[in-house]
């Protein structure tokens, strides 16, 4: 680094900023270091920046790196009711002070239509990086001082601007509840899915069951899906008409009353019941993780290529 900075004529801890992209170095001294770096054949040692990452986690708590968590549920909405949003949220929580930063909760409610008021809390709050919380509508985020923050949503409720997105692997958690019910024996399996749910996961869960049928049942063994349940009614008779073996279902209870046995596929709760559970604090956990990355490597605003972390499910019989 030394070496870089001699042939760049600057300071080594310039160095250093510049080759994350540190948006206090001018983009011609960044192109000044990195051209030198470059010559010089040099690369950043993974081991040191191990090490200091090692360091960063080690502080104290009052010196812990702020990062801020965004409620994006409508005004009025009590989140923090739902165990799934707080399983989520404990595990962004936890899984951050593990290494030296601490989590603040803002409600993105409080904040709208205009958000430059948001802007200027997470400046005042030196805050490095932002994850969005999931919600259960389709919504995009405008006014928002992107280049300032390192970014991560969770889920696919924001559709605009494109970031890193930590949700979990729907299209396994549909495999594993069809695998349990043909282990069980049942052939007409039906899915029951509501409407919010289908647009919320962009059909993942559905083509996966379609993917199952067309794979491991005989054709006349498949059968119609309803993803509906808005419409009550009809849904109830769907199953009354076609009389599946099992119901693979996003609200499992529901269907006590029609007398078919359902498995849930996507399970909230931490509880005892059988079928398909998310993994919510590991959600949580894994946005995190994929926050803080992105914040040490001095990542800031909108991603050129966006990743997306899966999180599988479990299953429990």
């Amino acid at each position: 680094m030394v070496n870089v900075a001699r042939l760049a004529r600057c300071d080594p801890s310039t160095v250093s900023l510049a080759l994350r992209d540190d948006p206090r170095i001018t983009a011609k001294t960044k192109a000044r270091v990195k051209a030198a770096a470059e010559r010089l054949g040099y690369r950043v040692n993974p081991l040191v920046s191990a090490w200091v990452a090692t360091r960063r986690a080690a502080r104290h708590a009052n010196q812990q790196v702020p990062l801020a968590y965004l409620v994006s549920h409508p005004a009025g909405m009590p989140w923090g009711r739902q165990e799934h949003f707080r399983e989520i949220m404990r595990g962004c929580t936890e899984r951050a002070a593990e290494f030296g930063y601490r989590v603040s909760e803002h409600l993105l409610a409080d904040y709208e239509p205009r958000l430059e008021a948001l802007n200027r809390v997470l400046v005042t709050r030196a805050v490095q990086g932002v994850i969005v919380g999931p919600t259960l509508r389709h919504y995009s985020l405008q006014g928002i001082d992107w280049p300032r923050f390192a970014w991560v949503t969770i889920g696919y409720a924001l559709t605009e601007p494109v970031l890193h997105r930590v949700t979990e692997d729907h299209h396994y958690g549909m495999k594993l509840a069809f695998e349990a019910c043909l282990a069980q024996g049942h052939r007409r399996i039906g899915l029951a899915i509501t409407g919010r749910h289908h647009e919320l996961r962009r059909e993942r869960w559905v083509g996966a069951f379609l993917a199952e049928q067309q794979a491991k049942l005989r054709p006349h063994e498949r059968i119609s899906l309803a993803c509906d349940s808005e419409k009550t009614q009809s849904v109830e008779e769907w199953a009354r008409r076609i009389r599946p073996d099992v119901i693979l279902a996003d609200e499992p209870e529901r269907w006590a009353k029609v007398r078919i046995p359902a498995v849930g596929f996507a399970l909230a709760t931490p509880d005892g019941r059988g079928g398909v559970h998310e993994n919510n604090r590991g959600i949580g956990r894994s946005a995190a993780d994929l926050l803080i990355s992105l914040v040490q490597r001095n990542e800031r605003g909108l991603p050129a290529a966006r990743q997306t972390v899966l999180v599988e499910p479990s299953l429990r019989i």
